[in-house]
């Protein structure tokens, strides 16, 4: 684990995969207020969608001016690569531990709790 806090007994499966699949990552958000643990994961999650998305916006402003074929290539790796990620971080959260994303990792302790 990657981070001081105690390792949690055990973590909440459904929870700990809700919070990587996009929007239902707001469900262990609001409905988990209380697990750090599982909040750690939900923001970890929901930025992960919120770069993802970025990403793709950028690649269709950028794929205007490839061929098509080049840019569904990369719009199909970069798809490959998230899903990849999600599938590591739900892992780890089901195993019990944080592994922060690079990059989006170091950002998960500014965002805000839920309210």
């Amino acid at each position: 684990m990657n981070t001081t806090e105690p390792r949690p007994a055990s973590p909440d499966p459904l929870m700990c995969v809700l919070s990587y699949l996009g929007l239902l990552a707001l469900i262990p958000l609001l409905a988990r207020k209380d697990d750090p643990f599982v909040q750690w994961h939900a923001k970890q999650g929901l930025l992960l969608m919120a770069a993802s998305i970025g990403v793709m916006i950028a690649l269709g402003v950028i794929g205007v001016a490839l061929p098509w074929a080049v840019a569904g290539l990369l719009g199909m790796a970069v798809w490959l690569g998230v899903l990849t990620l999600m599938v590591v971080c739900i892992v780890q959260a089901v195993r019990g531990e944080r592994w922060p994303i690079p990059v989006i990792g170091s950002l998960v302790s500014r965002v805000p709790n839920a309210a």
